[in-house]
């Protein structure tokens, strides 16, 4: 046996996309490596000859067996690479072997069948209602939304909780606004609105519908540039100043000429 047995890295090694000629090459390149493998470190107990028979161990040879070809056959492959191989690549398989539930050893033991399950989730309508386009009809026709595109109730509910989810209308149902994206109610959560034209309809509805902002007097007051307003109405309050009792001035010029303009005490 050869290294050419081995065969070489091939262009596509993915056992779901490869054609069956391929496959067959494949299996016939990984199967005379294994049994090198095998015969060339002291690990038959460990790998069992009917590894072949085990989806997961398959996998996992196969891609024990790509690394070792960068390893050792690769042109480009670094120096180190042989050493990383024997370090970590080989010894993490064999000890994933038996956490993969192996028990094998001079003969096949056949895994219970409920290991595996052919079906992808536990109720394909639950999914199907889960991972429909709220913008297109329940069948096949056309792709579903993105996983970003969802929240579920409990998540929504946390982010009204926080404040960062709010009521984007008035309607009796409304659609949610988070930060600059609106989202839609289904009866498991909430849906992101991509659609850019009912994006921009809800927009403008929420425009309309949104109370104008008030500005407090004091918030108003603080925001300017301006010395210690407080301190001077103080000092301010055994003059006269020309302006009415209680009355707050109409400009900030007007607080500013009596900060300004109004001597000290200690200077007159």
């Amino acid at each position: 046996m050869t290294v050419a047995d081995f065969g070489q890295i091939p262009d596509d090694w993915c056992w779901q996309s490869i054609g069956e000629d391929e496959a067959l090459e494949q299996w016939r390149h990984l199967t005379a490596w294994v049994g090198w493998l095998r015969g060339r470190y002291p690990i038959a107990e460990q790998l069992p000859g009917c590894w072949w028979r085990h989806s997961e161990l398959v996998e996992e040879l196969t891609a024990v067996w790509l690394a070792w070809h960068g390893a050792y056959t690769d042109p480009r492959g670094h120096p180190g690479a042989p050493a990383d191989f024997h370090d970590r690549v080989l010894p993490s398989f064999l000890g994933r072997v038996r956490r993969w539930g192996v028990q094998c050893l001079d003969e096949h033991r056949p895994r219970p069948g409920t290991v595996y399950a052919a079906n992808a989730v536990d109720d394909p309508q639950a999914f199907a209602d889960f991972t429909a386009d709220p913008y297109r009809d329940n069948d096949d026709s056309g792709p579903g939304r993105g996983w970003l595109d969802f929240l579920p109730l409990t998540a929504v509910n946390a982010l009204i909780d926080e404040g960062f989810a709010l009521p984007a209308s008035g309607s009796p149902s409304p659609p949610l606004r988070i930060h600059h994206d609106y989202w839609l109610p289904t009866s498991t959560g909430y849906v992101r609105v991509s659609d850019p034209v009912l994006h921009r309809q809800l927009a403008r509805t929420e425009a309309r519908t949104r109370p104008a902002p008030t500005r407090p007097l004091q918030h108003t007051l603080t925001t300017f540039d301006a010395p210690d307003l407080a301190g001077a109405h103080d000092d301010h309050d055994d003059h006269d100043d020309g302006h009415e009792e209680g009355r707050v001035p109409e400009q900030v010029g007007d607080l500013d000429a009596n900060i300004v303009t109004e001597p000290d005490d200690e200077h007159r």
